[in-house]
């Protein structure tokens, strides 16, 4: 299988691209439209501000062409930033529109319910549906959370604890499955999840 994964100088490209080789699939780094139609599976990775990384799909002209590929049915993956930009909006650099492909916006994590921001470190998380994951850990990096809209909040299939709510970890959309944490960074467990997530495309 090939895996699309964009390059748009958002941070965790070469970690992103070892993980999906480790896994045994060929890999093509998107730097245009044009090689949109030679992927079986997209990958937005991302460590970076919302408002950074949307301007650089919008200079790269990357925005149409992910909506495209979304609306295609393919199976569309998004890792930390990736998965923020597929929201409505964001407030993280200075407010600005997403992907608009899961509604909701991106909000800032509240330090002041007795939480370290950023959210840094390995964490546990806990399912929402049935995905098997156990007591298992994952490496998380990030200060801001995706806020999903009220009626969309059956997508979230994982979330982690923040003071007293649990903010989505997992979020699985028709074909967009996203991650609040880095599975390519996060071992065996990390690695499992995203091997799950290209068999749908098998």
């Amino acid at each position: 299988m090939k895996i699309g994964i964009i390059d748009y100088n958002a941070g965790n490209l070469g970690s992103v691209t070892s993980a999906v080789k480790a896994l045994g699939h060929e890999v093509l780094v998107l730097k245009s439209f044009e090689d949109f139609g030679k992927i079986d599976s997209l990958v937005i990775p991302g460590v970076g501000s919302f408002s950074h990384g949307m301007e650089h799909l919008e200079k790269a002209r990357l925005i149409e062409p992910i909506k495209l590929y979304f609306e295609s049915g393919k199976t569309l993956v998004g890792i930390c930033l990736g998965m923020h930009l597929l929201a409505s909006s964001g407030l993280e650099g200075k407010e600005c529109s997403g992907l608009s492909i899961v509604p909701g916006v991106v909000r800032k994590l509240n330090s002041a319910v007795g939480e370290k921001v950023p959210h840094l470190g390995w964490d546990s998380i806990e399912e929402r549906t049935s995905i098997s994951l156990g007591k298992q850990q994952f490496y998380f990096a990030h200060s801001y959370y995706f806020d999903v809209e009220r009626d969309y909040e059956s997508c979230i299939s994982a979330t982690f604890s923040w003071g007293d709510k649990n903010l989505p970890a997992i979020i699985k959309y028709k074909n967009c499955t996203a991650f609040q944490f880095h599975p390519e960074k996060s071992s065996h467990s990390g690695m499992k999840l995203l091997a799950d997530v290209f068999k749908l495309r098998d």
